[in-house]
């Protein structure tokens, strides 16, 4: 059986843990996805467009996926996220974050995604 092409329209509500500084918490999001590859856009914490490429690693109780982000401070950076289903069109979510070049003030990004389909599910 083939996985459906699926396309979501997201709106998540975050909260940067032990970071200093002041960052957009209402990150509207577009994703594109087929099996466990995605693809997809957000306005970022800084406010401005990201775009990004993952692939989801593992599926069970939680899921973690890897991929590459565009937005921060460098043109393209590594990423790691967990995620956790917690309705049909409900997740929590769990990204380490940085700010600054040098790496010294580190944190997490939580938050809560709400997302509708438009194709696919």
């Amino acid at each position: 059986m083939l996985t459906a092409l699926t396309l979501t329209f997201g709106l998540a509500f975050t909260d940067h843990v032990g970071l200093d500084g002041d960052y957009n918490e209402i990150n509207p999001n577009i994703e594109l996805s087929y099996d466990r590859f995605s693809l997809g856009a957000y306005k970022n914490s800084f406010g401005d467009p990201s775009f990004y490429v993952g692939y989801t690693v593992y599926q069970g109780w939680m899921d973690v996926d890897v991929g590459l982000v565009t937005g921060y401070s460098r043109e393209v950076m590594p990423y790691i996220k967990l995620e956790k289903q917690i309705a049909d069109n409900v997740s929590l979510f769990a990204i380490p974050a940085w700010s600054g070049n040098s790496g010294s003030n580190v944190g997490i990004s939580v938050g809560i995604n709400f997302t509708w389909a438009a194709l696919g599910q």
